[in-house]
């Protein structure tokens, strides 16, 4: 009989929180919805805990998850100061500053053969090796950077024009 009498306040419940999310505008029905679902997960874990069908750590989450959500929104309040601090302090890592540079201008035939490892004057498939040997180590899809690669490509380009 409790159960009946259970359900029939949670159905009755659910349709209150229906007619009341239709009410408002469609930003405060999507933050309603974020809370109440955090509401009902938190007092469900609760309900587990308490019955024995959740262990005491599931409990203390559940009991956590209110401050979480408050953490969340401040976060992301915070993130476009975030953004706006690094790109004041941009990371100082070898790789992203020469990934972000572009390769300016023509290089001259010594540059390149220096770049390829070659001597002076190479033949084509000496360059297509050296070329070939180089990206398979410096390609930027194994870890190498885009700045190098291109100065590998320019490189090449180079020697057999």
């Amino acid at each position: 009989m409790i159960r009946v009498i259970l359900l029939l306040s949670l159905l009755a419940m659910g349709l209150y929180g229906i007619g009341y999310l239709r009410s408002q505008p469609p930003l405060a029905r999507r933050k309603l919805i974020a809370r109440y679902a955090l509401y009902v997960l938190a007092l469900a874990l609760i309900g587990l805990a308490l019955s024995g069908r959740l262990h005491w750590l599931g409990a203390v989450i559940a009991a956590l998850l209110p401050f979480l959500q408050r953490l969340l929104q401040l976060a992301l309040k915070a993130w476009p100061l975030l953004r706006f601090w690094k790109r004041k302090h941009p990371s100082s890592s070898k790789q992203h500053q020469e990934s972000a540079q572009a390769p300016t201008g023509q290089i001259s035939r010594e540059q390149a053969c220096a770049i390829l490892g070659l001597s002076s004057n190479p033949s084509a498939k000496q360059i297509t090796d050296a070329h070939r040997k180089l990206m398979q180590k410096l390609h930027p899809d194994r870890g190498g950077s885009d700045y190098l690669a291109a100065q590998i490509n320019q490189a090449k380009d180079t020697l057999l024009a």
